[in-house]
């Protein structure tokens, strides 16, 4: 839905002379912002001011309902001078600095040229995704915010290789074959501390107090390194020197750690969360802007399409 102000409206509808331009305004990563106009002089719109002597088309966008990313394609024609931080627009584009910048167009009714209190009818925002230059021309691409949706997984990947528990029964290892006991030397509650252990040999294991205040409390380790077992979380009381425990290896969860221990076909690893993500048809149909007035319809708008229709301007 876009919204404009009544007198945009009247202007629309009034049956007298419309004078229309876009305005286009490009927020850089690095915070610096630029605003051009189509129209053949400098536009003041409320407290923002659009340059006219950038030229710049809108060869064409799609606005879609439903998920699909709004998208649109701008051509900025290169006159020579610096603008972006310093540099010449081809040099903006091949040095990258166009990556992720942040794009928004704006549409004008106007019945003046000196009269821009109508304001502006928001026609696109989105993100920059491609930009390419040639011949003095740089053509940027962008699409809606809905666009980031597609990123099949998150930077960080938390899920684990392989979703057993390590020593339940859907892995079927025995834990107690590579569990030992031990005697602690003293520490603290996060960080107690033995003697005779090999350093990383019990990393996502678990330990278990067996005597001193601690007895019968379980805690995972995150690894143990020089004679400390670093704790995921602390015990409820300081371990003391001669309290004993026992004292269990983990498993990475990986295919060699599950190797290793000589259990590979219980071994239950994820698919790669790509593959997990791919095999949905999406929607299909859009159609380009040609430039000219009016709006276009298409799309079949049955259940199939679950009634998805796309506009096009």
């Amino acid at each position: 839905m876009k919204s404009v102000s009544t007198a945009y409206q009247n202007i629309l509808f009034g049956g007298g002379t419309i004078l229309r331009a876009d305005l286009l305004t490009i927020t850089m990563p690095s915070g610096l912002v630029y605003r051009f106009t189509s129209s053949d002089i400098d536009l003041k719109v409320g407290a923002n001011t659009y340059d006219h002597t950038m030229a710049f088309s809108r060869q064409g966008t799609t606005q879609s309902i439903g998920t699909d990313p709004d998208s649109i394609d701008i051509e900025l024609y290169d006159d020579g001078s610096p603008r972006f931080s310093g540099a010449s627009l081809m040099t903006a584009v091949a040095a990258g600095l166009f990556n992720g910048a942040i794009v928004q167009l704006d549409k004008l009714a106007l019945a003046s040229w000196q009269d821009t209190s109508p304001g502006i009818c928001g026609w696109f925002y989105g993100e920059v995704s491609t930009s390419k230059s040639q011949a003095g021309v740089a053509t940027i691409t962008a699409k809606s915010m809905v666009n980031r949706l597609s990123v099949a997984m998150p930077p960080t990947i938390i899920q684990p290789s392989c979703n057993n528990g390590f020593g339940d029964a859907r892995c079927g290892f025995n834990v107690a074959t590579v569990t030992f006991s031990g005697t602690c030397t003293g520490g603290t509650q996060l960080q107690p501390t033995a003697s005779g252990l090999t350093d990383h040999q019990f990393d996502l294991g678990k330990i278990k107090f067996i005597t001193g205040a601690n007895a019968g409390v379980t805690r995972s380790i995150k690894y143990n390194a020089s004679g400390v077992i670093y704790l995921a979380y602390p015990l409820p009381n300081v371990p003391q020197s001669g309290d004993t425990f026992n004292i269990s290896q983990g498993c990475l969860r990986t295919q060699a750690a599950c190797t290793a221990y000589s259990n590979l076909p219980r071994f239950k690893g994820m698919p790669q969360p790509e593959t997990a993500l791919e095999g949905g048809a999406g929607v299909s149909g859009t159609s380009a802007d040609t430039g000219t007035s009016g709006i276009a319809v298409s799309g079949s708008g049955t259940t199939s399409q679950q009634g998805r229709k796309t506009y096009a301007q």
